[in-house]
């Protein structure tokens, strides 16, 4: 696209285009969006203009919605609600194509070397799911995200399990204990945990860090009512995945404390969490299938298996 296209459509957002900036850090995931850039206006404010394909335009909405309302209700949430055009909608058509303007978050680079002992990163994440749980307990029911509810992860195991059946069946190696511990123990009961509005994506890349808490929150394809403790399991998965010592590190520790001393998360089935934490790591070998990442299936399973066997251990030292 060129820039007198671009800055033709920002100017439907009441915005007069100033340049393009191509080599600014976009964090998030590239493949949400048909094609972004951050660019400025002409008073030096940024912001990241998208095209959106058509396949997602229902989804992309959706989570407007949302954005929208949670910074309604409460302005100092750290989001970036999608910007409204002239005509009083945040998604743009023109020609059959689609276009979203979003104001740009500053940020720095996770220290992937050192951030899983940072124990102020799990307070300010926690910090966060705390302010996110009260706004969106004021959410109307169409302004949820995009993921109906509720979403059950028993359903989504056995669909996904059924299809590696018969498409890969040898990913299934290792995950027969697995399988018959949360057929026994959770699946069940599942129904029966209350949900709440979840980001559903939680975890430190799509946070935007400074250098000292959070000050934004990205990717929101997943939003939408899961049992309660679904984005802690997320975020605390995969911290684990990427070195099990970081289940008993800093940042896990003070995630885990800053919740657990919020009467926001009281009323949620903590004793369970292992079980949960367990069962979210059915979407993540979802993802490593999807991608073709033989190792990453591999190694998922065996961290499934890990967390397993040491549940009580994890009760323990998290102390749940």
């Amino acid at each position: 696209m060129n820039i007198s296209d671009s800055a033709s459509i920002v100017a439907s957002y009441g915005i007069t285009f100033g340049k393009l900036h191509e080599d600014v850090l976009l964090f998030g995931s590239p493949e949400r969006t048909s094609y972004r850039v951050v660019f400025e206006d002409e008073g030096g404010k940024r912001f990241i203009f998208e095209e959106v394909a058509e396949a997602r335009l229902a989804k992309k909405k959706a989570i407007a919605r949302t954005l929208s309302a949670l910074s309604a209700i409460d302005p100092s949430l750290p989001i970036a609600p999608y910007l409204r055009h002239r005509e009083g909608e945040r998604i743009l058509g023109i020609d059959g194509r689609y276009y979203q303007v979003v104001p740009y978050i500053e940020g720095i680079p996770l220290d992937r070397e050192q951030y899983l002992g940072d124990d102020w990163r799990g307070i300010a994440a926690a910090e966060f799911l705390v302010s996110m749980r009260r706004a969106s307990a004021k959410l109307r029911p169409d302004e949820t995200g995009p993921i109906p509810g509720p979403f059950l992860l028993g359903t989504y195991a056995e669909e996904l399990v059924e299809k590696i059946r018969r498409n890969e069946s040898s990913a299934l190696e290792g995950l027969g204990p697995v399988l018959d511990h949360l057929r026994e123990s959770f699946f069940p009961r599942e129904s029966s945990i209350p949900n709440a509005f979840c980001h559903g994506d939680y975890h430190p890349v799509n946070i935007i860090w400074s250098e000292s808490g959070v000050v934004g929150v990205i990717d929101w394809e997943f939003a939408g009512p899961k049992a309660g403790l679904y984005d802690v399991a997320n975020m605390i998965g995969c911290l684990g995945m990427e070195d099990p010592d970081a289940l008993k590190g800093g940042l896990v520790m003070g995630f885990i404390r800053t919740l657990r001393e919020s009467d926001a998360f009281g009323g949620d089935d903590w004793a369970g969490f292992p079980d949960l934490l367990l069962a979210t790591r059915f979407a993540w070998l979802s993802e490593w299938l999807r991608f073709r990442e033989k190792n990453l299936v591999s190694l998922e399973t065996e961290y499934m298996n890990l967390i397993l066997e040491n549940r009580e251990f994890l009760r323990r030292i998290w102390k749940i």
